[in-house]
């Protein structure tokens, strides 16, 4: 089942709402969350060890291997993907701070509303140290010149070490896994302001549009067409 509807982009968010499709196993540096849209809009998530689900809400923490599928032949719902560094902990009682996010049905306006409040940088997680934020900011700004720990350490005045400490700490992963993710949302951001595929894999950061796919199926389980459909950004 293919996955159909409207993508949204926000600063350190990327949601999807409409007819959710199974998944390919998949690793990626983001957690993820699944709001069913009604009682009977569930998936199952399948980790190597367990499967959660059926259920209306499930989250999947940073870095957990898993394949998704949707527990009924149609099954509309919220999917959120949520930056590690604007969110290092994702639990029920933060979900439940969403605007909508407890009531028993979300139709595609709630969940505009949810992406849009999840977008907002307002929201950011406070427990990111300040070497982390300064880090984020300069690799955010040098993401095509392929910036690596030494050099952002140097830029900002504190050792590689104590910054891949630190980085891990906060952020639940590697600094390789985070460019990753941060070289797919600015292609995402690219595609959403029309350009191509592939200028916007090399606008990005990466070799070519090849590469782009493989880093996009690898995180997310979805080709960069099927996450890029009906992007908006906020």
């Amino acid at each position: 089942m293919a996955w159909t509807g409207n993508v949204w982009l926000g600063m350190g968010a990327l949601a999807f709402w409409g007819e959710v499709g199974e998944t390919a196993p998949h690793t990626h540096a983001a957690h993820q969350v699944f709001l069913g849209a009604g009682p009977a809009s569930t998936v199952r998530a399948h980790l190597p060890d367990r499967t959660l689900g059926p259920a209306r809400r499930i989250v999947i923490p940073s870095g957990t291997p898993h394949q998704t599928s949707p527990a009924e032949p149609s099954v509309r719902g919220l999917v959120v993907w949520l930056e590690p560094d604007r969110w290092p902990h994702v639990d029920d009682a933060l979900i439940d701070g969403w605007p909508g996010a407890d009531s028993p049905m979300i139709d595609e306006a709630g969940a505009a509303r949810i992406a849009a409040w999840v977008g907002d940088s307002r929201h950011r997680d406070p427990h990111v140290h300040d070497y982390v934020r300064r880090a984020l900011a300069v690799t955010s700004a040098t993401l095509t010149e392929s910036p690596t720990l030494r050099a952002v350490s140097a830029e900002i005045g504190v050792s590689s070490s104590h910054l891949s400490r630190l980085w891990r700490q906060d952020l639940g992963m590697s600094f390789n896994t985070w460019l990753r993710w941060a070289r797919l949302r600015e292609a995402a951001r690219l595609v959403g302001e029309g350009a191509s595929i592939t200028d916007a894999a090399h606008g990005a950061g990466f070799a070519d549009g090849a590469h782009a796919s493989r880093v996009c199926r690898s995180m997310f389980g979805l080709s960069p067409l099927e996450l890029t459909s009906g992007l908006t950004l906020i």
